[in-house]
């Protein structure tokens, strides 16, 4: 179990070792079934409007890389923005079901070590 505490992923920018801005990274849901971005959220799955793929957990992967490319915390209304969502305790619920810990003091989600 040591072993695991102390073994952690280098961090490092990404974004900034290959020169992308923030801005040019596209956001949304990508549907695992054509790897299209911008999958729906509508009751408590993810439909994908080119191929009409249904997803409970498509956005596990969108949270995985925003934490890759921005870091290891991420707030309520980055994630509304990065998954396409307008609903706070949505954006809430999923970043719980990820098993990101809540900071209060900072208001972030994170990692847990």
């Amino acid at each position: 179990m040591s072993i695991l505490k102390n073994c952690r992923e280098q961090d490092f920018d990404i974004l900034g070792k290959f020169s992308i801005k923030k801005s040019d990274i596209l956001a949304g849901v990508q549907c695992p079934k054509c790897d299209v971005l911008g999958m729906e959220r509508i009751f408590g799955k993810w439909k994908c409007n080119k191929c009409g793929h249904h997803s409970k957990y498509a956005h596990k992967k969108a949270i995985s890389d925003y934490l890759l490319l921005f870091g290891p915390t991420i707030t309520n209304p980055e994630c509304m923005r990065f998954l396409n969502i307008n609903a706070r305790s949505l954006a809430t619920r999923i970043l719980q079901s990820y098993g990101l810990e809540y900071q209060m003091n900072h208001r972030t989600w994170m990692k847990k070590w």
